[in-house]
């Protein structure tokens, strides 16, 4: 279960789970979904491209669970980045959870994330399990699916 991540707001990402998928802009302007490889390159996109957004979440996917092809590709700067070729079914998210900026334009994955209160299974989201040096945080899973229901906004 190779898992790759995607970083998106609240809001699309309770739209998302309305419509059974993800389909941000950029599938429709760039013909695929951004991803990062790991949690690592997942939050130095986020310091990148988002500082001062207190809307994130962290989506863990399950590429075995894709229908679309995943490329990996380089950036402009030449690190690789994984690329999906069209949409992203919420079935594929594995975890979610948090980020929180700081004042200095940086985050980290915070508390229970994107989970459901009465989850039966907390895990932590793949990738921040200490041996990366991230918080580890923790994220309630249920069926392979999030609820944003204890998300406080």
């Amino acid at each position: 279960m190779p898992i790759i991540y995607h970083l998106t707001s609240r809001d699309d990402w309770a739209a998302a789970q309305a419509a059974g998928q993800l389909c941000p802009e950029s599938l429709d302007t760039e013909g695929f979904i951004h991803c990062s490889k790991d949690a690592e390159q997942m939050l130095r996109v986020a310091q990148r491209l988002y500082p001062g957004r207190w809307d994130l979440l962290a989506l863990a996917v399950d590429t075995d669970q894709l229908a679309a092809p995943v490329i990996t590709e380089p950036s402009r700067s030449g690190e690789l980045y994984p690329h999906i070729y069209g949409p992203l079914p919420v079935s594929a998210v594995t975890a979610g959870q948090r980020l929180e900026s700081d004042t200095a334009g940086g985050f980290k994955l915070v508390g229970e994330g994107a989970g459901g209160r009465d989850s039966p299974e907390k895990t932590s989201l793949p990738g921040t399990d200490g041996h990366t040096g991230l918080s580890p945080g923790q994220v309630w899973r249920k069926w392979g699916m999030i609820s944003l229901a204890m998300v406080s906004m």
